[in-house]
């Protein structure tokens, strides 16, 4: 009702992806009528399950496949027919693999980026149009809201707040003051923050916890993991399963189910620490859809997954800082006069993988927050930063 006054934008995930997911409709002029493509290059849509309907799951579909094999076809006519295959068949499928997947892969991801930003501006501007609202004094808006009934019913008021308010409250039952009411409803506020903000930081050892899981996994373990790990796994399940098949493959497969598992598992603290789950991002095409940009799945390379878990570390470390330096300035002693908190200790770096340098000859390790530091003669590590280094964009494994 008070959305003449302060209004609130409603946020619809359905027609944030119609207007944001690009289909062959919007980006060729073509309509939607037409033949359906079989989605030859294996592209995922089904994050996207949920806010687009059948119709415009195809149509995505419909512009992935198309794209892709334009792409196979190029990389088809450029590629060296050189290997004396004796057949055009093995450079197809090689075309195939490493211009037609990737392509309709990338036409998905795309649509889904595009989606997630404009869903998470459209979340931005109601929060922040929300909190605007909330911030009024509530005797204030009461007046608003009768304001706009009366003018709905033919009846508008032509009292102002202080008149209207004398006259429909009892003498003496009300005593209006803006300092009060705007602190009181401030004061709101601030205690959910905090109550938030307590939350999370309480949780922040266990998720780290979490984090480092996964780690160790593609460390320790050999998962099977990339654009074909789903394949891999099935496959392997088949043999264990009617080819009683063990050892290696067995451990293998279950070390990947473990990290998808670990994976998805992620997603739950972030729902919680984002704030997503109360505003509608709770579906599980939505979840899958949160996990392929926070945590990432099995279908990443083993280099990608690690650096994501790397920088979840980073982000998690930073806000235990921040709470760490919060509670020592005392920003928390009106929580902490109803129970008592402590400070959040998290696990120091430790080392994922150690690397020969090039350039020195030395070896460094690279730890868990992204950092390398060398090791001295006997093997120890130093506190000396390979200052060259940088996980994002240097390999891990090498």
């Amino acid at each position: 009702m008070a959305e003449q006054f302060f209004p609130i934008q409603t946020v619809d995930p359905q027609k944030i992806a119609q207007a944001a997911v690009p289909t062959a409709g919007q980006t060729t002029g073509q309509t939607s009528q037409g033949f359906n493509l079989p989605n030859l290059f294996m592209a995922n849509t089904g994050a996207l399950k949920g806010v687009l309907d059948t119709s415009q799951l195809q149509q995505l579909q419909n512009e992935a496949t198309k794209r892709a094999g334009i792409m196979t076809g190029l990389g088809l006519l450029a590629m060296p027919k050189n290997r004396g295959y004796g057949s055009f068949l093995p450079y197809a499928a090689q075309s195939y693999l490493q211009f037609g997947v990737p392509t309709a892969q990338g036409v998905v991801q795309t649509a889904q980026q595009s989606f997630q930003t404009q869903l998470d501006l459209a979340k931005a501007i109601q929060e922040a149009q929300t909190k605007q609202y909330e911030l009024v004094p509530s005797d204030y808006r009461e007046y608003m809201l009768a304001v706009q009934d009366a003018e709905r019913k033919g009846k508008p008021i032509t009292d102002d707040f202080t008149e209207w308010t004398r006259k429909n409250k009892q003498a003496g039952a009300i005593r209006f003051n803006t300092e009060a009411t705007y602190a009181g409803e401030l004061a709101k506020t601030l205690v959910g923050e905090d109550v938030k903000l307590v939350q999370n930081a309480e949780q922040l050892p266990m998720n780290i916890e979490d984090n480092d899981r996964i780690i160790n996994l593609i460390k320790e373990g050999n998962p099977m993991t990339g654009r074909l790990s789903q394949i891999e796994n099935a496959l392997a399940g088949v043999k264990i399963d009617f080819f009683n098949e063990k050892g290696d493959l067995k451990n293998d497969k279950t070390t990947t189910e473990l990290l998808d598992a670990a994976l998805g598992s992620q997603v739950f603290p972030l729902i919680g620490a984002l704030g997503i789950g109360a505003r509608g991002l709770d579906t599980p095409a939505e979840r899958e859809f949160l996990q392929k940009v926070m945590t990432g799945d099995i279908t990443l390379t083993d280099e990608t997954l690690t650096k994501m878990a790397i920088m979840r570390n980073n982000k998690m470390g930073k806000a235990a800082n921040k709470f760490n330096e919060k509670l020592a300035r005392g920003d928390l002693k009106n929580y902490q006069s109803q129970r008592q908190i402590f400070p959040v200790n998290v696990r120091e770096a430790y080392p994922i993988n150690d690397i020969i340098d090039p350039d020195t000859n030395r070896v460094f390790s690279v730890m868990s927050d992204g950092t390398a530091l060398f090791k001295d003669e006997k093997g120890n590590l130093t506190n000396e930063v390979n200052k060259e280094y940088n996980y994002l964009v240097d390999p891990i494994f090498p």
